[in-house]
């Protein structure tokens, strides 16, 4: 450790070697904020090994989607640093362009799995959905009913669901990756066509990524429905799931480990809903006057949910925070998307993302929150961005894909993709042509990667 100058009365100062060990504990945000503090610690904060560092933890939540053929090692320190880039404000071709010639979003990567798609009159259209694994190193495609996994980098099939019932079918599903990408936990719902009544099921799967194998975890009836796609709104965080009923008022939540189930009545047929670490996140409309009416984004503890007796008016629960947001619009024409993401750049933190349209009158409003959750302390919303427009309309299809991290919701109307920013509000959108694509779309939550079906192939493709 140097040795200060008689006339210095400055502390001793810390190796490098130890400070680059400190940072590699930090944030992204820490980190940044540790470069400003001294010439010394910028250029340590900027050293490749600290940015590896950090965007290897991001690898191993299955933050960053990167091809199968890359590894974060071959990267420069300016390139990890554009890997962050990208997460925040997604692919830069993305961005709407004036130029009356746009070329369109520019193709970095493309990957095409070949697995055995059947054929036939609509199957494109309420079958074939498959999603990019956060990771992105595996497709899980529901296909034609069945559910399948894809490897990504060998470009072939690792599993496949087996149910120990004879009629049934695979409606929907979602997954999140666990232990550093190594599993999936698997979130399904299955429509059985046994004898009698049709019953609707809920079951989640451990799958081992590494082996191939998978055990259940849990399966629950979900209330019965007679519409043949019952499910909406999937969503699996941690040791939590949340899932939503078709034309019905029911949402139910499910804890895992435990395999508690708790059905709650939200007074509403349409809402829409997310998970943040510990909480359910939940936006519903109620009538305000004749010519308006307000969302109400709540946000609850799942805990304090999992208490409460099964088929609870969840109205009934105090939420720990209320955000409204006035519409000038009745509630028939209103419809809107929530979507919520863990930070990358700061730990126990979230954003969500509010995107609210009208037809009649015309409405596009936006807002983005930021979403405290440490560990012991109570949750805080705090607003960010808010824009709205009266003269233009986003159209949020109610099946419309979640909105990226970076602020990109896709919408496919007229055959046609349109990619929409929402962080400034021109309510501008970019074209991206798929061909031959159905009604189901995934975009990755960090990546912006697109997933989509064929009649012949599963596509990702990646973008700059």
């Amino acid at each position: 450790m140097p040795k200060p100058h008689d006339s210095d009365e400055s502390k001793p100062m810390l190796i490098d070697d130890v400070v680059l060990k400190v940072l590699t504990f930090c944030d992204i945000y820490t980190v940044l904020t540790a470069s400003q503090a001294s010439k010394r610690l910028h250029a340590l904060a900027f050293s490749k090994s600290t940015w590896l560092a950090l965007l290897s933890y991001l690898h191993q939540r299955s933050t960053i989607d990167l091809p199968p053929d890359e590894r974060l090692d071959a990267y420069t320190t300016s390139g990890l640093i554009d890997l962050v880039k990208h997460i925040i404000q997604g692919p830069q071709s993305w961005l709407p362009t004036s130029a009356a010639h746009n070329p369109g979003p520019t193709l970095s990567h493309q990957i095409i799995l070949k697995p055995e798609i059947q054929l036939g009159p609509g199957i494109l259209f309420w079958e074939n959905e498959p999603q990019l694994l956060p990771g992105g190193r595996f497709v899980v495609f529901q296909n034609s009913g069945k559910l399948e996994c894809w490897s990504v980098a060998l470009r072939e099939l690792i599993w496949t669901y087996h149910s120990d019932m004879e009629r049934y079918r695979v409606d929907t599903f979602t997954a999140e990756t666990v232990d550093e990408g190594r599993r999936a936990v698997i979130l399904i719902g299955i429509r059985v066509y046994e004898d009698g009544p049709r019953k609707n099921l809920i079951e989640v799967v451990n799958l081992d990524l590494v082996t191939g194998t998978s055990r259940s975890l849990l399966r629950k009836r979900a209330p019965d429905t007679s519409h043949d796609n019952p499910f909406y709104r999937f969503h699996v965080q941690g040791d939590y799931a949340i899932v939503g009923m078709h034309h019905t008022e029911w949402i139910m939540i499910i804890q895992i480990s435990t395999t508690t189930k708790r059905t709650f009545n939200i007074s509403n047929m349409y809402c829409d809903m997310d998970l943040i670490p510990g909480y359910l996140i939940l936006s519903t409309l109620r009538t305000k006057s004749e010519s308006s009416s307000v969302l109400d984004v709540r946000l609850w503890p799942i805990e304090t949910l999992l208490e409460a007796p099964d088929g609870a008016l969840i109205d009934s629960i105090a939420p720990l925070a209320t955000e409204p947001i006035e519409l000038n619009a009745l509630n028939a024409s209103v419809t809107f998307r929530l979507s919520a993401h863990l930070s990358p750049l700061r730990t126990d933190q979230s954003i969500l993302w509010v995107l609210v349209s009208s037809l009649s009158p015309l409405l596009a409003l936006v807002r983005k929150y930021h979403v405290s959750h440490y560990a012991g302390q109570r949750p805080t919303i705090r607003c960010v961005k808010a824009w709205e427009r009266t003269d233009t309309v986003i159209y949020v299809p109610r099946d419309t894909s979640r909105i990226s991290y970076a602020g990109y919701a896709e919408t496919f109307w007229a055959l046609k993709n349109y990619i929409y920013s929402l962080g400034p509000p021109n309510v501008e959108s970019t074209v991206v042509r798929l061909l031959g694509r159905g009604d189901h779309m995934h975009m990755s939550a960090y990546s912006g990667a697109l997933t989509y079906a064929t009649h012949e192939s599963v596509v990702v493709n990646y973008y700059a």
